[in-house]
């Protein structure tokens, strides 16, 4: 196994969200160092990964950078907050 600490964050709708179906997305998605983005379907688990039919595309460039750029508003709203 990896050690990915310092490498990874995870985050999780905020506590104080009432419903979560407020986010209106189900949606997942990954970013990396603001060249690249993952946004798909699939749960990001070894199951959700590997045993079941999802889809997901990888874009870099622009596109990804607009995905962080959603992703920095939607913290700082405060709409997800890291796990610690």
């Amino acid at each position: 196994m990896v050690d990915a600490r310092g490498r990874l964050r995870f985050f999780q709708a905020a506590a104080h969200l009432a419903d979560d179906q407020q986010l209106g997305s189900h949606a997942k998605f990954c970013v990396a160092d603001d060249e690249l983005a993952y946004v798909g379907s699939a749960n990001l688990t070894g199951r959700g990964l590997t045993g079941q039919v999802e889809m997901g595309v990888l874009v870099r460039g622009s596109i990804a950078r607009q995905i962080i750029q959603f992703w920095h508003y939607a913290v700082e709203l405060g709409l997800f907050v890291l796990v610690e």
